[in-house]
């Protein structure tokens, strides 16, 4: 029979953990699961989940065993809960069974700090090959007319089957809560790629122009790009977004499309589609639009434009997707049509804005997600390396468009971050 630890004995800091041997109770890949697998995987004897799908399975060579089996181990060993939902049932369910479990992130501190999060983000970036450099524009220099991103030279996420499917034209689809939905965004992101792809001999232009075609047929009436499936934001889970949702980021990289499509036409059906485009970005978010404004920080500052990848309110403030808007307004502003001129000073109006918030998301050299931790008065901000990543890319670019400093400094800093 299992023995267990006393109630004193359990872990006050990380120092501990190397001196247990770990049972793990939930297969969920959390940062904080991921983190004890990646440093203390000989500790781990193995994994404990009540889901029979998993059990005889294994995560990094580790078994993933029913609950029960604890009953016929020997030896001493610390159970650690490393999800971070149904912990009380979970501890509940080992209670009767005459056991204790330490839950991570609410009995070990390291697990609910902000050092936690960025040692995993720093981690993460370089084992999942993430790279700032793969988005930068070759030579360094950003036109809209240029490979977006980079994209196409990484175009093996078209090729992820267990995210991506296509449908009966060609056009890619998502895999989103066991359906297959049409997502604006990814849609756009493949148009994009495959944009690349032309320029770099790969694709053809009738590829690229086919594709830019069918992305039309989801853009509506009104200019939007709408989400028909309902979504969950995770600031605030129980308020669903609703079939119909609309993402700032799918306009903006919408534009982008259509900047690239006219560019190699000049025929004036892009700029009709991308003036209507345009139009739905002035339109706020309590009506219905993706604009708002920095009031949810400060109402003083109210008169600060942004473009919101999430609808919600308050605004969060999302980073990336801001960017992706911005750019995607740049790109435009540069056809020299009327509405690339109406762009241009949203593009403007839009640079101040950035600059003025760029410092809120530093975290001690990383950067966060959004604003939901200012906002929504989270404990900790969102740190993701991808998405580092990204808004390491975009200092630069914006750096490199308005020669600002604020990007430049910010660009190094965050990039310095996740040097090895």
């Amino acid at each position: 029979m299992l023995k267990q630890r006393e109630k004193n004995e359990k872990v006050e800091t990380m120092n501990k953990l190397g001196d247990d041997k770990l049972i793990l109770f939930g297969a969920a890949q959390t940062r904080v699961f991921q983190w004890i697998i990646r440093n203390y995987a000989d500790n781990i004897k193995f994994i404990i989940d009540n889901d029979e799908a998993k059990w005889g399975t294994h995560i990094n060579g580790i078994e993933i065993k029913p609950v029960d089996s604890l009953v016929e181990e020997k030896g001493e060993y610390q159970i650690i809960i490393t999800t971070h939902s149904y912990w009380q049932e979970m501890k509940e369910q080992l209670r009767d069974m005459n056991m204790e479990a330490i839950i991570a992130e609410k009995e070990i501190p390291f697990f609910s700090s902000k050092d936690f999060l960025i040692q995993y983000a720093k981690e993460d970036y370089h084992i999942k090959h993430c790279s700032y450099e793969q988005f930068l524009p070759k030579d360094k220099v950003y036109t809209y007319d240029s490979d977006y991103m980079n994209w196409g030279e990484y175009a093996e996420w078209l090729e992820d089957l267990n995210y991506v499917v296509r449908d009966s034209k060609g056009a890619v689809m998502i895999k989103c809560n066991n359906q297959e939905v049409y997502n604006p965004v990814t849609i756009c992101e493949w148009v994009l790629t495959l944009w690349g792809q032309y320029l770099n001999g790969i694709k053809s232009k009738k590829e690229f122009l086919d594709a830019a075609e069918l992305l039309t047929e989801f853009q509506n009436e009104d200019g939007s790009f709408r989400y028909n499936y309902d979504y969950p934001y995770y600031l605030n889970e129980e308020n669903y977004f609703k079939s119909g949702w609309v993402s700032g980021m799918a306009q903006g990289h919408a534009l982008s499309v259509y900047a690239r499509a006219y560019s190699i036409t000049g025929d004036n059906k892009w700029v009709v589609l991308a003036k209507k485009v345009l139009e739905f970005m002035c339109i706020d978010v309590n009506e219905g639009g993706v604009k708002s404004n920095l009031q949810y920080l400060k109402q003083e500052l109210s008169e600060y434009i942004t473009i919101e990848e999430w609808p919600a309110i308050p605004s969060s403030y999302t980073l990336n997707g801001f960017m992706y808007a911005i750019i995607g307004l740049y790109d435009w502003s540069c056809t020299k049509t009327e509405s690339g001129k109406k762009a241009r000073s949203m593009y403007e109006k839009c640079i101040i804005t950035l600059k003025l918030i760029l410092p809120l998301y530093d975290v001690n050299g990383m950067s966060s997600y959004d604003l939901g931790h200012i906002i929504y008065k989270t404990e900790l901000p969102n740190i993701s390396a991808h998405y580092h990543s990204v808004h390491v890319a975009f200092c630069y670019i914006f750096y490199y468009l308005t020669n600002d400093s604020i990007f430049r400094e910010y660009y190094e800093r965050w990039r310095n971050a996740v040097k090895q």
